[in-house]
């Protein structure tokens, strides 16, 4: 059964609106524009700088920090690999810290051993949908940037730069979006440019580029002072972005109620561990637990769960030190005199490891509750069997 229900608002109206206007691309149509106005209002921030992924927005943010060669950028061991990735597009380190095991989110005190003169950044992430210890982060920091990433979160900036994942999967979509929120109007710039080829009428807040035909065509005109990518998003994916952003609360008000009941449900297990959240700074993105017996129960468990009529649920990532790309040293290849001697082993991050096997991600992804609703009943009947 589909459904279909997470797009039912503005989004067709406002898809005919950009095809009527016949701008599809952000350097020239006011969808995007008016898009990044309204999110940044939503998150309290002053600049938001729309982007076609999650992904991009991380560089962005890195290179609004001034992030360069060398620099060193503290980043969870439990995260996705793009957190890494990122970084190596900038030539710069990327340094491992420790997660909590109670919150799943990266720990300030290890963070706090991992700090030399070279780091240059640190990055947060937000996972699941719970927002880390900014405030302990900044204490420890001591005047470091922080650059959040909340592509798993839909929070308030609270640092210097925060990012944010419109992906399908994740609490608003557009399909395949992202945004950088910033108040620092250099950091937007840098970030901006970044995302637009480094057009030299590239502005902190309006990715519009292309509006003055007449200087733009002009043979004299000169368009580029910064090296860039092509990070922009459509006209397409922010009209559907705009549609989403208006149902936030709605939103986030329904995931809320699906984790109340998935906690009353779990609570009472002694071989799950359940944390223990302020709700309303949860927002969601999955629900994720700790099996804490071995792999073949958390198998077992798994297959009930689709043979009752779940969904299945994830498990978390291999941890991005011991993918293959990293692991193996075949990210060398991009910077070989910086990364030549650069590797990471087993044991690295310990409570990371230990607990990556364990976790089990639940999807929240459903606006219509009779399909959570399946959802529930099969959950209930599994823990019951095993």
């Amino acid at each position: 059964m589909k459904d279909y229900s997470k797009y039912r608002g503005n989004e067709l109206k406002y898809i005919k609106e950009v095809l009527g206007s016949g701008k599809l691309t952000s350097t020239v149509g006011n969808f995007t524009y008016r898009f990044e106005q309204e999110f940044a209002k939503s998150f309290n921030a002053k600049y938001a700088i729309a982007c076609n992924s999650g992904t991009s927005a991380l560089h962005m943010g890195l290179e609004g920090l001034g992030v360069e060669y060398g620099d060193e950028v503290i980043i969870p061991a439990l995260s996705v690999i793009m957190n890494t990735t990122s970084v190596l597009h900038q030539n710069a380190i990327p340094v491992y810290a420790d997660v909590d095991e109670k919150t799943f989110t990266i720990d300030p005190e290890d963070v706090k051993k991992k700090i030399t003169n070279k780091t240059r950044a640190i990055v947060p992430v937000s996972l699941y949908g719970y927002p880390s210890k900014i405030e302990e982060l900044k204490k420890i920091a001591k005047g470091i940037p922080i650059l959040e990433d909340n592509c798993e979160h839909l929070g308030d900036l609270r640092s210097e730069i925060a990012v944010y994942s419109l992906e399908e999967t994740k609490c608003f979509s557009a399909g395949e979006m992202g945004v950088v929120l910033t108040n620092n109007e250099e950091a937007a710039l840098k970030a901006r440019k970044l995302s637009n080829h480094g057009f030299i009428n590239t502005k902190a807040d309006n990715g519009i580029t292309k509006s003055d035909i007449g200087v733009f065509q002009n043979p004299d005109y000169s368009r580029h002072d910064t090296v860039g990518w092509n990070y922009r998003t459509t006209e397409f994916q922010s009209a559907i972005a705009m549609a989403q952003l208006s149902n936030k609360e709605k939103i986030l008000k329904l995931r809320r109620k699906y984790a109340n009941i998935f906690y009353e449900i779990y609570n009472s297990r002694n071989d799950i561990f359940v944390p223990q959240f302020d709700h309303s700074e949860h927002t969601f993105w999955t629900f994720a637990v700790r099996c804490l017996e071995d792999k073949k129960y958390w198998r077992n468990y798994h297959n009930r769960f689709i043979k009752n009529g779940g969904d299945g649920f994830w498990s978390a990532w291999q941890l991005q030190y011991l993918e293959p790309v990293i692991r193996e040293g075949i990210f060398k290849y991009r910077c070989p005199d910086l990364y030549k001697n650069l590797k990471f082993e087993l044991g690295l991050c310990p409570i990371s490891e230990v607990i990556q096997s364990q976790i089990i991600q639940h999807k929240f992804n459903y606006r219509n509750e009779k399909l959570f609703e399946k959802q529930v009943f099969a959950l209930e009947k599994t823990l019951k069997e095993i």
